[in-house]
C-alpha cells in the first residue's frame, strides 16, 4: 500500500490546469506509516518532518537529506542534517 501525495497537483501542472478528477471515499484503511523527521544541528526542522510509508521511510529520508546537503551552504564549521 502507498501513501498519495501531491496527486491532485500533479494532475492540475501536468495538465496546465485542464484535467479535472471525480472520486467517491471508500472509507479508510490501515497503513504502517511511520513519521519522518528531519534535524539540522541536532534540532528537529519540524517544517521538514512527513509522513511515509516504513518501507520507503530510509529510501525518502536519504533523499531528502542528500538534497538539503546540497542546497544548504557550506560554512567554515560542520552542520549535521540526519534523518530519523
Amino acid at each position: 500500500m502507498a501513501v498519495i501525495t501531491d496527486f491532485f497537483d500533479q494532475m492540475k501542472s501536468r495538465t496546465k490546469g485542464y484535467a479535472s478528477m471525480e472520486y467517491k471515499q471508500i472509507g479508510y484503511r490501515k497503513s504502517d506509516l511511520v513519521r519522518l523527521d528531519i534535524k539540522i544541528n541536532y534540532e528537529a526542522a519540524d517544517p521538514l518532518a512527513t509522513i511515509v510509508h516504513r518501507d520507503n521511510a530510509q529510501q525518502i529520508g536519504r533523499n531528502l537529506v542528500r538534497a538539503l546537503k546540497d542546497k544548504i551552504p557550506r560554512m567554515l564549521f560542520k552542520i549535521p542534517i540526519q534523518g530519523e
